[in-house]
Order: C-alpha cells, then structure tokens, then sequence
C-alpha cells in the first residue's frame, strides 16, 4: 500500500467494525447547531429562538427558560460588552428542552443535542 491509498482491497489489518462498542456514532449525536446573536437581541432571546429552531417547535411551546436558568443573570453577563484582562472567555452551559447550550461572551451560541 502506497500512502494516501486507503482502499478497501488492502486487508492487512483485522476489522473491528461489528465489534461491541464500535458502532460509529450517530450524524445527529456529532452536530452542533452553532449561531451568533449581537447586541441587538439579548441572549435570553437568543438561546429560545435558537433551541425553537433546532426543535422545529414555535418559541411559545418550549418551556419556560427561568425553569432552567435566571434570563436576566444570562443576560447581564453575556449581553453587554464584557472585558476580561487576560482576554478570556466567559462561558455559560445550562440544559435547556432536551438540549445542551452554551453561551458565550463572545456572542457564540451552540446547541447540542442531550437525547442523542
């Protein structure tokens, strides 16, 4: 085998792929819905629209977000301009729908999904 050819002929090595434990995982279990959200919407209002987009769900049928975390703590740590000396990050990660957010100070934003 020359490098760079990895096709399926070459047999040297033993398969492991129906072996417990190695099942590869789901498309859904690997991605993350990531979004920015600026200083024109709070970041309380940013994580309802995105977890309302990623559920396929109306915002209004999600439960309320003060069951999991404070909005207006979310929002005054992550919503206005925030300076960190040493130039870190601030991150916030919370369950939230069946979904595994974090905020960042930065305005990221991702969602993961916690059923997967």
């Amino acid at each position: 085998m020359t490098d760079g050819d990895y096709s399926s002929d070459d047999n040297d090595e033993p398969s492991h792929e129906n072996e417990p434990g190695n099942d590869p995982p789901t498309q859904a279990s690997s991605e993350a819905f990531c979004t920015k959200y600026n200083e024109d919407e709070s970041p309380s209002s940013a994580v309802i629209s995105a977890v309302s987009a990623v559920k396929g769900v109306e915002p209004i049928e999600l439960e309320c977000l003060s069951d999991c975390i404070d909005p207006e703590a979310l929002d005054a740590l992550m919503g206005g301009p925030t300076v960190i000396e040493d130039g870190g990050t601030i991150r916030i990660e919370f369950q939230y729908a069946g979904y595994r957010v974090s905020v960042l100070n930065n305005g990221s934003l991702t969602i993961l999904d916690e059923t997967e």
